[in-house]
């Protein structure tokens, strides 16, 4: 009798042991997924903008003073005075040439500056499209599976996406990088680096302005101080695409980090100092629709 009450309270013991090891094993899972799930921030809360922004000594005001008129960019129901400019390819330019010629030309035709030759120019791609093909080709396709893949928004701007090889799609990306680069930096690395660029989630640096010191936390390839150099800039900013195509499945989202792939009106003060809407989104998608890889 005492050696089946020994029995039984061992068996409890146990029991209980097995229960509390059990709770401790489920809490440190929880736990693991916690941290797990804090490691990359959700693009999806990052869709406000911090005001307008003030283009009276930027360069972007420029490039807008000769060129939003012509391209319909603004949105505020004042009227534009010239023909609207059609996105198609330049002339001379068509899908059997070297794809980085394409994109150079593009680059010329939509006027952005000279800093953004250093993605692709008239003898082929720059340092920094070679970043953006080494890191789309590479093999190492599970921080850009879903770019190669494409989204269902990026085929409407570049119907034969899907036809494309690998190398071909890597320049498409060469061209989206290279957009979104002037508008976001006018294709200056440095910017932000030198000068506190004060944007509505903290600091901003680098070709796509990262939120500086945070880089780490948007998406797995992105190591803290990625703003700091345009290569680990470009390719935090492919990683970042990548999870925003796994989140949203779109490409130029409202939702999306970058205000240039958002589909909708920012507020700016223009170079002479008159605030207006503008959607710059239009021209991003519009760079796409020139690149005859998309289209013949």
């Amino acid at each position: 009798m005492l050696l089946m009450r020994i029995l039984g309270s061992a068996l409890s013991i146990v029991v209980v042991g097995m229960a509390v090891g059990a709770s401790r094993a489920g809490a440190a899972e929880v736990a693991a997924k916690t941290v797990i799930k804090k490691s990359v921030v959700s693009l999806e809360g990052f869709v406000e903008t911090g005001g307008e922004r003030d283009l009276t000594q930027d360069p972007l005001g420029d490039w807008l003073e000769m060129n939003a008129d012509k391209m319909r960019l603004y949105v505020d129901g004042q009227a534009n005075s010239e023909k609207p400019k059609q996105f198609v390819p330049p002339t001379g330019i068509n899908s059997t040439m070297d794809p980085a010629l394409q994109v150079a030309a593009v680059i010329e035709d939509l006027g952005y500056n000279a800093r953004c030759s250093a993605f692709a120019n008239e003898k082929g791609l720059g340092r920094l499209g070679q970043v953006v093909v080494n890191e789309m080709t590479s093999g190492q396709f599970e921080h850009v599976g879903n770019l190669i893949k494409g989204s269902d928004d990026l085929k409407r701007a570049c119907p034969r996406y899907d036809t494309l090889n690998t190398n071909e799609k890597a320049h498409v990306y060469v061209m989206l990088l290279a957009s979104m680069s002037f508008f976001e930096s006018s294709c200056d690395p440095t910017s932000g680096l030198k000068r506190r660029v004060q944007g509505p989630n903290g600091s901003l640096g680098g070709l796509i302005q990262l939120h500086r010191g945070k880089e780490d936390v948007y998406a797995p390839n992105c190591p803290r101080g990625a703003s700091n150099k345009p290569e680990t800039t470009l390719t935090c900013g492919l990683s970042m695409l990548n999870k925003q195509l796994e989140r949203q499945d779109a490409m130029f989202s409202p939702r999306s980090y970058w205000e240039v792939l958002r589909p909708k009106k920012t507020y700016v003060k223009t170079k002479s100092g008159k605030r207006r809407q503008v959607q710059l989104a239009r021209t991003v998608v519009g760079s796409l629709r020139e690149l005859p890889l998309c289209h013949n």
